[in-house]
């Protein structure tokens, strides 16, 4: 976002007459600058393209964006955490208007910090947030608000027991990663045996390319595959110039796949930063549908990440039909495949707390 959007969120903030938490500021440019500075992993999630390119997205869809990330400090005032945040307003089927309180494309994301930061100001931070987020929930008329958090390691996180500490309804998905560290035919080993086959048949079929920079005419031959598979246009322009952008920056390549005659038959866009990749969409050739041309996108696409030196990419949800997200058939199937390609499994928690 630029200055002026951070403007408006103070804006909405003194308007709603909340304190922000102690030593905690709406994020600046240079305040994010700065965070990664100190900060050796870097998700996607929390990455200022990224989160442009979705408030864009639902900007598309009616929806109007007040972005409230906040920046944490400590007391020499340097950024020590970030934790993205939204205000999303809407207006429902029947007309009556909606707020919740978000980050962007799902729940309240988890503040990460600085390497090195001590486990109480973590602690701190974490119920600072889960409070400061329920309140200006309340402020915006919301009747709950939806968290969630990523679990990175073993131990549970200073996020994870501030939001167990509240009434909220709690629940897991499964996330599907690749870890990148390991040696590529451990990565392979891991590939499901018969996408394994696949792959090595499309390789010999279809020319497989990474491109890192394409251009605007590469990129919006994506676009109109896009438009071409699912039959109409599912987004606004804005959200597709927000991906140009982000490329343009280096958060993100695409890889295509282009048939004898030179035409795209299939084009994955993966969002990046130094140090992590995730799929963000892709687009194949209907008539192409038995064929393994996402399959062999996807490993290129694992095999690009490895080398140039990112540590993890995020395939998305294992979801399951049974779950509070309540996955369409199609959305169940698509996870069943992306399961095919991830050798790590990583709790992601939900907690939805009514206000």
């Amino acid at each position: 976002m630029e200055n002026d959007d951070h403007q408006s969120a103070a804006a909405q903030l003194a308007a709603v007459s909340l304190a922000l938490p102690k030593l905690a500021s709406i994020a600046s440019i240079d305040d994010e600058a700065a965070f990664w500075g100190r900060r050796a992993a870097r998700p996607v999630w929390y990455r200022r393209t990224m989160r442009d390119y979705q408030a864009r997205y639902l900007e598309g869809a009616g929806q109007s964006i007040v972005d409230c990330t906040l920046a944490y400090r400590d007391g020499d005032n340097r950024v020590v955490a970030l934790a993205p945040l939204t205000v999303v307003r809407s207006t429902d089927d029947e007309g009556q208007a909606r707020a919740r309180v978000c980050s962007l494309e799902e729940g309240v994301r988890a503040p990460i910090y600085v390497d090195g930061i001590g486990s109480k100001r973590r602690d701190d931070i974490a119920a600072d947030h889960v409070e400061f987020c329920s309140a200006l929930a309340r402020s915006v008329g919301s009747h709950g608000v939806r968290f969630v958090e990523v679990q990175e390691g073993a131990e549970l996180s200073a996020f994870y027991r501030a939001l167990r500490a509240t009434p909220a309804r709690a629940w897991t998905e499964v996330g599907l990663y690749t870890d990148l560290s390991l040696d590529e035919s451990v990565i392979w080993g891991a590939v499901r045996r018969r996408y394994r086959s696949q792959i090595n048949q499309a390789q010999r079929t279809w020319d497989v390319r990474v491109v890192e920079r394409p251009s605007r005419e590469e990129f919006d031959e994506f676009r109109l595959l896009h438009r071409e598979v699912a039959g109409r246009v599912t987004r606004g322009l804005s959200s597709w110039d927000a991906q140009w952008a982000a490329i343009q920056e280096g958060d993100g390549f695409l890889v295509c796949l282009r048939n004898d005659e030179r035409r795209l038959v299939g084009c994955a866009l993966v969002a990046t930063t130094e140090t992590d990749g995730l799929y963000a969409v892709g687009a194949y050739d209907r008539a192409l549908y038995d064929t393994p041309v996402s399959h062999v996108a996807q490993w290129a696409a694992i095999r690009h990440l490895k080398a140039t030196g990112r540590q993890r990419y995020f395939i998305g949800l294992r979801l399951y039909p049974h779950t509070p997200l309540t996955p369409s058939e199609k959305e169940v199937s698509i996870a069943y495949f992306k399961e095919g390609f991830a050798n790590r499994f990583v709790a992601h928690h939900y907690f939805d707390l009514s206000l």
